[in-house]
C-alpha cells in the first residue's frame, strides 16, 4: 500500500473539521460536550495541527493560503 502525505488545501478545511468532530464523537460524548469542543476542533486556514491537544496526529502540516 502506497501512502502519500501532502499539505491540506484551503478548500479541505470543512472536510477535515468533519473528520475531527466525528473522530471525537465516536467516543460517546454527548451533543452538549461536542458543542463545547467545536471551536477548538475546527480546522481553519493557518491552523497548526501539531498544537491541538485533543488529537494525536502524525505528520500533519499547516493549511496554507495558495499564495504561500
Amino acid at each position: 500500500m502506497d501512502v502519500t502525505i501532502r499539505r491540506a488545501t484551503r478548500d479541505e478545511a470543512s472536510t477535515l473539521t468533519s473528520i475531527v468532530l466525528a473522530s471525537k464523537a465516536v467516543w460517546g460524548y454527548d451533543e452538549s460536550f461536542m458543542e463545547k469542543c467545536r471551536e477548538e476542533l475546527t480546522i481553519t486556514i493557518g491552523y497548526t495541527y501539531g498544537h491541538v491537544k485533543s488529537l494525536s496526529l502524525c505528520s500533519m502540516s499547516k493549511l496554507l493560503d495558495s499564495t504561500d
